[in-house]
């Protein structure tokens, strides 16, 4: 029979030897990781990194808080692209008087090249001073020269409402109608000027208005 008193030593014993012995592990052998100099940990390729070294650059990648591409460099403004650029064209100017009175210009239409190859005409929209709203000059023109022929050259004077004013014939060489500008490619000017008088048409009791328009229209299509 087991002396009770020599059992609890050699149980004691046993105990005292298993905490002396560090545990066997079985599986490979890992070797820690050096530290550097500096006491900061190696970074995952072994080489030392210091704590002055910066943070990682994120250059490359999008700023989705403002919308800008950090990978790309802001778009530049080529100062010499606008001292390049063309002028812009000159405006349309036109006057018109009826009978010694200033009359509103509303608007200008040009036509190239629509009634016919090679002709232009010129609808000028006026009122005011006794003239009805939507009332216009058409002048037409073939080329540059003076006189009416309503062939070529020729300008009326249409009042809304009101039957129209032509030259005194269809050919009327010292009409006062001058054209000094033809234009034939976009860009070009339709310019002249009419002084002279103007006579109603179809009508029974003979009238006549003095008209002075000078104009100057650059062409854009």
């Amino acid at each position: 029979m087991l002396d009770v008193r020599h059992g609890s030593w050699i149980v004691a014993a046993a105990l005292l030897v298993a905490c002396s012995s560090p545990p066997r592990i079985d599986g490979p052998d890992y070797e820690l990781a050096s530290s550097s100099s500096s006491g900061s940990p190696a970074g995952p390729s072994g080489g030392g990194s210091s704590d002055t070294d910066p943070p990682p650059s994120d250059q490359g990648n999008p700023d989705t808080s403002s919308g800008y591409d950090a990978s790309s460099p802001p778009p530049s403004h080529d100062a010499g692209a606008d001292a390049d650029a063309a002028p812009a064209a000159k405006p349309a100017t036109v006057t018109v008087t009826i009978d010694g009175k200033n009359i509103n210009v509303d608007g200008t239409t040009l036509w190239s090249e629509v009634s016919k190859k090679g002709m232009y005409n010129l609808f000028v929209k006026v009122s005011g001073n006794g003239v009805a709203s939507g009332s216009d000059f058409d002048i037409s023109a073939t080329a540059i020269g003076a006189g009416c022929d309503n062939t070529a050259n020729y300008i009326t004077y249409r009042p809304s409402g009101d039957t129209q004013y032509m030259p005194a014939s269809p050919n009327e060489p010292a009409c006062g109608l001058t054209i000094t500008s033809i234009p034939t490619a976009i860009g070009g000017r339709f310019i002249g000027s009419f002084k002279g008088t103007l006579h109603a048409i179809n009508v029974t009791t003979p009238r006549s208005k003095t008209i002075d328009v000078s104009f100057d229209v650059p062409r854009t299509q």
